[in-house]
């Protein structure tokens, strides 16, 4: 099983940044750019890659333990941006931002209790955002049009909520797109 640990999102921010996504799109055209769908807005704390299915009760433990000790605390979904950079955008992101320490610490957490089960380790530092878009190719007219909308955005608010759960999810890849499903949902206590 191909599988990675996340931290859901509720639906008023996903309805919120699928509006953001239309007002992106409106500025881009052709099939340069893949839009994630609104079912698949998640923050990845940690993937693990291929995950043999007779070890899943294994690493539900593991993950079980890297969440012990964290409260629900609050998030913030604001700003945008891409990766690596606006120059040469390959992905396009929201950020999440917490009053404190708790998401990237939590984040160490679960990837240090689970790394026995990753194929590999995670290659760049935790950057906590929501995938938006991927891009195989954009015209540079449209890669600038999209940063002049991004940074007239610099404070737009896109939701907060209270992040009280983590879920351990499987990920199958299809023709149409990753189709994911949860394997546990873990309680933040």
């Amino acid at each position: 099983m191909r599988v990675f640990i996340a931290m859901p999102v509720p639906e008023p921010v996903k309805a919120a940044l699928l509006e953001l996504q239309s007002e992106l799109s409106a500025l881009v055209s052709g099939p340069g750019l893949r839009w994630v769908k609104p079912e698949q807005f998640h923050l990845t704390l940690s993937f693990l890659g291929e995950v043999d299915p007779s070890r899943c009760e294994d690493l539900l433990a593991a993950a079980r333990a890297g969440c012990r000790g964290y409260a629900p605390f609050k998030v913030k979904a604001a700003q945008a941006g891409f990766f690596p950079n606006e120059h040469r955008p390959r992905v396009l992101w929201a950020g999440l931002h917490t009053p404190g320490q708790e998401l990237a610490a939590l984040q160490r957490s679960v990837a240090s209790a689970t790394g026995l089960f990753a194929e590999r380790p995670e290659e760049h530092p935790f950057s906590p955002h929501l995938t938006l878009a991927r891009i195989k190719s954009i015209r540079p007219s449209e890669a600038r049009a999209l940063a002049e909308s991004l940074h007239g955005m610099s404070n737009r608010l896109l939701g907060e909520w209270t992040a009280d759960a983590v879920e351990v999810m499987r990920s199958e890849l299809h023709p149409s797109g990753s189709r994911y499903t949860c394997l546990a949902r873990l309680l933040l206590a």
